[in-house]
């Protein structure tokens, strides 16, 4: 097995004044990345600086001396490009994606930022309140509440026990002063590596990258002393929470990313918790049905690790769940994993690898990310070596070292349902099952021609297959082995009723699940043993199968989406899996406000229309979907035809041939009988006047949504309401710079059009503190006011043009982008031109373009105003 290797040779060099550059070049797409690693994170903070890194993140966009507050990001965005950052507790990473022309733009704006950031004291006050909703944000997500508790047990009496954001009191509590000091010791050259991707010359992104950085930090980086943290003592806690659903987790110490066993450690969490063929999922979610959730992982950071179990299920079901897991944790510790899982996981690792290359930005990522970590970047092929000498018996070794009881952590996260649920086990006796699950093993057990017509319009071929489907093709995969196969049907929420909602979120989770000549275990055991994937969708418009493989896997993954396709038989015990799921996911809905937000606003907007409905369906609904409806809905749209049209479109992208494809798909296509009718195109009975919502939930943040009518997918309008809402969404756009630059008012608010077959919506979204809600409102309307009073300005129009037609081209390095893209286009009726017409019809428009569809659409008085807050 060999692992991947660079489409490019990586260069590796030192600039004077000691800053580290690595670039990558690849050519694929005309599209490049910059990275700037800072190596410094929440690792790095003493007392008094708690959230400094984070808070660093977000100052560094406040302005310059040649760019004021906004520009930073204004500058990327006219020119085409994505600019954002991250912090962990290890780095901070400030990155740009450009459009390949324009990658001197992004280096000089984002050196510009790391160089010569102001720390504007007004300014800092502002974004310190902006960061406060971050943090309220997190303290509403269940999953991140219980990984904070695990981290502070698992990393106690060390700096990765504290959360990176800091804490409310500690991130009010900074200064100029402060940023400003910490930025002297940290942001220095011999501190700092920059990563380069794409289509570009090493030589002159040397060049450039020397003169840009040419008086940045020239003073001694910190020395930092190895800090792995105390092995701690055993602990096992329970909290009540808020949350509807119940987590539980178990967990060990772990080594840290530069150690020999992390390569042994990875192979072993992936067969037991990654995937839908890992032995937890196919246990104790599939088969016991104890867990809507179940996985394992190996994280890695630079100073130390830690390998979980973890679950996601309610207060009933929680304590079988985790017996369960551990039950499989120690077959695993006892008898070792199957040379077929052992081949299955070092395809999975390996293959990724070769997935990241699809963007540059995640090919910088990859590099920097050991590069910094590691201090080497040839430590990322390092790694996928070690993954492919690993034996069966390097796992089994490996895992054993590592997950004792010595130190084992369990952090229990219960739901409101636990109030009145069973009696549960006190703390301890949650440890003694893990310990019991550890060490009652025996460790001398050892692990062992088509038919059809075609032409070409934009490098897309377009077949028509014998049995009426659709083929089209983009055969443009490069230097990466990767295809991407999509095959679609008109349906989706668009064809559904209050009384069978979720029935095609439902079907599509079934496709997967059964044939006539597979299991759904042998189907997902199939796919991830080639690292392929292949998955089910259903949207508001339409249903069908996405295919993603290797290409030396094509046709053996085309197989199984052909016996999917054409042979599902929705077996009834799968039925009640996947409906169980739904019904646990409709449940714990209550867990995303903002979801919950929006989704009163939508059906207020939409009344009797389908798009009304949520796409997971109602508990009602979902609990009366039988077999009968489900495969009458299989028949009529995939495995059926639609009288008077393709029955389906398939659309692939990358390294694919279209002639020998269409072929494949010839011979496996059934015939076309009992479609079900194509629903005709019935627009909405918008409201007529304001409609208020208001809804409240026990949650730290409150969550606004303004609705609108909206247009159609072949309306021209959807180019100028796109502009519209990329002026006011996007770091430079109005909402961010008025609503949370200058007034602190939330961490995330945007705009957003939502176009459909049908008319969809253009939906504002603001959250932000309870005590903020009339204030928020009062600058969404202000906003809506300014853009029906006066047209956006030459500049706003200029930069959102760029931004859009540079997201297109970022959007699509992925060949599964491509396919969806061409797929829709010609499922939804659109023209196959429209690949490359839209960015000319984008261009086209005007600033007045723009305020006659915000006047014909964002009529105050005749929308929606949802509010959910405590």
């Amino acid at each position: 097995m060999n692992a991947a290797t660079p489409v490019n040779e990586t260069t590796l060099s030192k600039l004077p004044n000691g800053l580290t550059l690595i670039t990558q070049p690849v050519h694929a797409a005309p599209v490049v990345a910059f990275q700037v690693w800072i190596h410094a994170g929440g690792f790095d903070e003493l007392d008094g600086e708690r959230g400094l890194a984070h808070l660093h993140e977000h100052m560094l966009f406040k302005g310059t001396p040649t760019r004021g507050v906004g520009e930073v990001a204004a500058a990327v965005e006219a020119a085409g490009g994505h600019i954002n950052a991250w912090t962990s507790h290890d780095q901070t990473v400030y990155h740009v994606v450009m459009p390949a022309h324009a990658w001197k733009t992004g280096l000089d704006v984002l050196s510009d930022a790391v160089c010569h950031s102001l720390f504007d004291a007004d300014e800092l006050s502002r974004e310190i309140e902006v960061v406060v909703e971050e943090i309220k944000r997190a303290e509403d997500s269940p999953g991140r509440v219980a990984w904070r508790q695990m981290f502070g047990q698992i990393f106690t009496g060390h700096p990765y026990s504290l959360p990176v954001l800091g804490t409310i009191d500690s991130v009010r509590s900074m200064t100029s002063e402060r940023m400003k000091a910490f930025w002297g010791k940290h942001y220095v050259a011999k501190n700092t590596t920059v990563v380069a991707a794409g289509d570009l010359d090493p030589a002159e992104v040397a060049r450039e990258v020397e003169a840009r950085f040419s008086d940045y930090g020239l003073s001694s980086a910190q020395e930092k002393p190895a800090s792995a943290p105390p092995k701690p003592e055993p602990l096992a806690t329970i909290t009540p929470s808020q949350f509807s659903e119940t987590r539980a987790m178990v967990a060990f110490p772990g080594p840290d990313l530069s150690h020999e066993d992390v390569a042994p450690l990875d192979v072993f969490a992936l067969v037991l918790g990654q995937g839908e063929s890992s032995r937890l999922s196919r246990s104790v979610r599939r088969d016991l049905q104890l867990a809507n959730d179940i996985s394992a992982s190996c994280y890695t950071p630079r100073y130390a690790g830690v390998f979980s179990l973890g679950m996601l299920t309610d207060a009933e079901r929680v304590e079988a769940a985790f017996d369960a897991g551990l039950a499989e944790l120690q077959r695993a510790l006892t008898f070792g994993i199957t040379a077929e899982e052992l081949e299955k996981a070092k395809n999975l690792i390996l293959a990724e690898a070769t997935y990241k290359r699809e963007t540059v930005q995640g090919l910088a990522n990859s590099v920097g990310y050991f590069a910094v970590a590691c201090g080497d970047p040839a430590a990322e092929q390092r790694y996928f070596d070690a993954v492919a000498k690993v034996t069966c018996e390097d796992v089994l070794r490996v895992a054993r070292a590592w997950l004792t009881p010595d130190h084992a952590q369990v952090v229990v996260l219960l739901g409101k349902d636990a109030e009145d649920g069973p009696t549960l086990p006190e703390p301890a006796a949650w440890l003694a099952k893990v310990t019991a699950a550890v060490t009652q093993i025996d460790p001398a057990v050892s692990a062992g021609t088509h038919g059809g017509s075609e032409d070409i319009v934009d490098g897309i071929e377009r077949i028509e297959l014998p049995s009426g489907d659709i083929l089209l093709v983009r055969a443009d995969g490069g230097d990466v082995p990767v295809m991407s196969l999509r095959v679609a049907a008109l349906a989706g929420l668009r064809t559904e009723t209050a009384a069978n909602s979720g029935h095609g979120r439902m079907l599509a989770e079934l496709l997967t699940a059964g044939t006539s000549r597979r299991t759904s275990e042998a189907i997902s055991q199939a796919a991830e043993s080639m690292a392929s994937d292949i998955s089910g969708f259903s949207g508001r418009n339409s249903i069908g199968l996405t295919m993603h493989s290797l290409t030396r896997n094509g046709d053996a993954t085309l197989d199984l989406l052909f016996d999917c396709v054409n042979n599902a038989t929705l077996p009834q015990s799968e039925i009640e899996i996947v409906r169980k799921a739904q019904l646990q996911d409709i449940h714990h809905a209550s867990d995303a406000p903002a979801r919950t937000a929006f989704r009163g606003a939508l059906e207020a907007l939409y009344g009797d229309h389908p798009y009304a409905l949520d796409s997971l369906g109602t508990a009602e609904s979902v609990t009366a979907l039988d077999r009968d409806t489900l495969r009458g809905l299989l028949k009529g749209r995939l495995a059926g035809g639609q009288p008077g049209s393709p029955r389906l479109v398939w659309a692939a992208a990358g390294d694919v041939n279209a002639a020998e494809l269409a072929a494949k798909i010839a011979a496996a296509s059934p015939s076309s009988d009992g479609a079900l009718p194509v629903p005709v195109s019935r627009d909405a009975s918008f409201p007529t006047e304001r409609i208020e919502v208001r809804h409240e939930a026990d949650k730290a943040q409150a969550h606004v949504v303004l609705a609108f009518p909206g247009t159609r997918l072949d309306h021209p309008d959807r180019f100028p309401l796109a502009i519209l809402s990329t002026v006011l969404s996007g770091q430079a756009g109005r909402l961010f710079l008025q609503l949370r630059d200058k007034q602190s008012l939330a961490y995330t608010v945007s705009s957003m059009s939502a176009e459909g077959l049908d008319a969809g919506h253009f939906a504002f979204y603001i959250g932000t503190s309870p005590d903020k809600v009339d204030t928020a409102l009062s600058g969404l309307y202000g906003e809506i006011d300014k853009v029906l009073q006066t047209q956006i300005t030459a500049d706003e129009l200029d930069r959102a043009k760029q931004l859009l037609s540079g997201g297109h081209a970022i959007g699509l390095q992925r060949s599964g982008a491509r396919a969806a893209t061409i797929g829709f286009n010609e499922l939804y009726g659109l023209p196959r031109g429209a690949w490359s017409a839209w960015l000319s019809q984008m261009m086209a428009v005007t600033a007045a373009d723009v305020q006659a569809a915000a006047r014909r659409y964002l009529t105050v008085g005749q929308h929606v105003e949802a509010v959910l807050k405590p």
